[in-house]
């Protein structure tokens, strides 16, 4: 497993305090219950979904009971932290605002939990613009000043609205390897 992952299951192990279920499935389920609370899809239109095997009941238990707002303030601390660790200096140079809930609870959660898809979405993007920007066509094309025009923050790949499926059993083949050192 990824190690910012486990660090960021450790973040929700320590407020929460342990788990008896495997580590795999109470990641899955968190990412879930973060994604319907972070987008404003819900967690009953993410079970309803498909692509995993767990239940509404599964996602809103691992949300009562492992995401609490300290825990999701601290993941989106760690996955924030792990990007600024794995940014490549050379290389960087240095929807709706509504929440579908009446209960405070909730909207900090949501709100939270859109923080941690955020926080999130800029580590892939980061991760995405190396990969892509490593390749020897590239070496040579950027300038210094192309280079600190870039950002991780663009949103053309992303659908806000409508049906999402999420895929539980892929993953992004993206390099993850340490960054370059600072000159």
């Amino acid at each position: 497993m990824d190690s910012s992952l486990t660090r960021c299951l450790n973040q929700v192990s320590a407020v929460a305090g342990g788990s008896a279920l495997p580590v795999e499935v109470l990641a899955e389920r968190l990412m879930l219950a973060i994604y319907g609370y972070g987008t404003n899809t819900g967690i009953r239109a993410v079970a309803a979904g498909g692509g995993h095997a767990h239940s509404e009941e599964q996602l809103r238990y691992a949300r009562r009971r492992y995401l609490t707002r300290e825990a999701a303030q601290e993941v989106a601390i760690e996955i924030a932290n792990a990007t600024f660790a794995i940014r490549r200096y050379t290389l960087w140079c240095g929807g709706s605002t509504a929440v579908a809930s009446d209960s405070t609870e909730e909207q900090e959660m949501s709100v939270a939990c859109l923080r941690i898809l955020q926080a999130a979405l800029v580590y892939v993007d980061t991760l995405l613009l190396q990969d892509v920007l490593a390749e020897p066509e590239w070496a040579d094309l950027l300038t210094d000043q192309d280079r600190r025009g870039l950002t991780p923050l663009f949103w053309q790949h992303i659908l806000p609205y409508g049906e999402v499926k999420l895929d539980m059993t892929t993953r992004l083949d993206i390099r993850t390897d340490t960054p370059i050192s600072r000159p």
